[in-house]
């Protein structure tokens, strides 16, 4: 499989033994840490992983969104995002 945005992909049959079932996903999905606080007029993050990147809103879960649709933008591919929250803060779920 070729696409313009990505490298070249050769796709193989496998048992599930050989390969542990996640192997594939986490080789086509980097992985990105996102770091997020709170201050009094709202809440930021930020990645280590995607430089320049960062976003604020008035909840976490409007911020939460705006990574999830950001950082995959910024990175130009696919993204699973790691969230890290400060210790000792509490999050809505």
């Amino acid at each position: 499989m070729e696409s313009p945005n990505y490298p070249p992909l050769t796709t193989a049959f496998h048992d599930r033994a050989t390969i542990p079932p996640g192997s594939v996903r986490k080789t086509l999905v980097r992985n990105v840490g996102l770091a997020a606080d709170h201050e009094a007029d709202g809440w930021w993050a930020e990645s280590p992983d995607v430089e320049g990147w960062s976003a604020a809103g008035d909840t976490f879960p409007e911020v939460r969104q705006l990574a999830i649709d950001g950082v995959p933008f910024a990175l130009g591919e696919s993204a699973e995002l790691e969230h890290y929250v400060p210790a000792g803060e509490q999050v809505a779920a």
